[in-house]
């Protein structure tokens, strides 16, 4: 199936991303770095195959939790269970007083040892570079993931000279140059890119931008699945009314169209479930507070979605989830369930249990799904 989405303010805050890219007058120089995205992702694709050579042998190990940090040992996990991302974060052990070189630290204790491991040395760097994140709080995983991705994208990027050198296009809204960033084996890895497009019902003109997106965050509803969540995500969004769009071809305000078509979809596909609503407490105008949703998601195992420079649907597996239990996504518990070597297992700081049944822990078709699911990792399917 296709998926697209409205194109509005109100979805661009729910794609964790970097800077957008340029509108339509650059769509020569776009188009070519997205084909080359799309070039490095079949390349990531195709060494997918070898995932079960990578995983042999691999475990994982228990994670100490003596700073409120289960929020970053479930990251850790997540990451570590994608044999992709595992083994180019290891390379990095030696880039030097980073946070990539922490984390390859980390993970190379983890592949040689069975021992439960500190993450002490990686919160500390981590929480030297973002003010935000204090040692010892409770942070949202959701928000620890995103910003460790992009702080490790601009690291590897400064020690990296072998991908696309910087471009400088023409901005059509400023007027002014943009250097087309250079991009590091992490943006192809977790990276993709979606269009916003808005068509005008009168003179069918259609105009838009591409950016970047790392994550993707989708609204869940009472009995959802993913493949659910994806369509409502992409639902079309008529501008009509008191919203009408104003279309530079007519030279006025017309009916029109808002989606997000996607142009590349990249080889580990993060979905943020929108699981908490920030609300007005009840009683107060001044206080806010979170709202947990209590639905339960079922976390489909496969899911297939259209890319638009890609020929065929893109198919996805599950192997990761982050459950969040508590009122707020930085207040509560979290556990990860990963698969690594054809097992299930569940990951929970220092303990780790192997799963015989993984179904109701994940809450996939088989069950009525998980009440408590937040963050899912797919990986393009072997």
């Amino acid at each position: 199936m296709g998926f697209f989405t409205d194109s509005g303010s109100s979805k661009h805050s729910e794609i964790s991303s970097r800077s957008s890219s340029p509108s339509n007058d650059n769509s020569n120089l776009e188009n070519r770095n997205i084909m080359y995205m799309l070039k490095n992702c079949l390349i990531l694709s195709k060494d997918g195959n070898k995932k079960s050579i990578c995983d042999e042998g691999v475990k994982f190990n228990g994670l100490e939790n003596n700073l409120n940090n289960c929020y970053s040992n479930v990251v850790i996990q997540s990451l570590y269970s994608y044999h992709e991302f595992r083994n180019r974060m290891i390379k990095m052990k030696k880039s030097g007083g980073s946070i990539s070189s922490e984390l390859a630290k980390l993970y190379t204790k983890c592949v040689s040892q069975s021992d439960i491991q500190s993450t002490k040395g990686f919160l500390k760097k981590v929480c030297s570079t973002k003010d935000d994140f204090i040692l010892g709080d409770q942070q949202d995983a959701h928000e620890f993931l995103t910003y460790i991705l992009n702080a490790m994208i601009d690291e590897i990027r400064n020690i990296e000279d072998e991908y696309v050198k910087p471009k400088t296009f023409m901005s059509s809204k400023s007027g002014g140059k943009r250097k087309l960033e250079k991009r590091t084996w992490l943006n192809e890895l977790v990276e993709g890119c979606v269009k916003s497009e808005t068509r005008c019902h009168e003179c069918d003109s259609v105009t838009g931008m591409t950016e970047p997106f790392i994550t993707l965050s989708l609204n869940i509803f009472d009995n959802c699945d993913i493949n659910l969540c994806l369509q409502r995500y992409c639902d079309d969004e008529l501008l009509s009314g008191k919203n009408q769009f104003f279309c530079e071809k007519c030279d006025k305000y017309c009916d029109a169209s808002k989606r997000i078509v996607f142009d590349l979809m990249p080889p580990l596909l993060i979905l943020h479930l929108k699981r908490f609503k920030y609300t007005t407490k009840p009683g107060s105008s001044l206080c806010s507070v979170y709202e947990r949703l209590p639905y339960s998601v079922v976390c489909s195992n496969v899911i297939q979605v259209n890319c638009k420079r890609h020929p065929c649907p893109i198919v996805y597996e599950l192997f990761s989830i982050i459950s969040h239990i508590g009122t707020s996504p930085d207040y509560g518990h979290y556990i990860n369930i990963s698969e690594l070597g054809g097992s299930w297992f569940r990951c929970d700081d220092a303990s780790i249990l192997k799963l015989d049944d993984y179904h109701s822990e994940i809450g996939d078709e088989t069950t009525s799904g998980n009440d408590a699911s937040y963050i899912l990792f797919y990986r393009i399917k072997e």
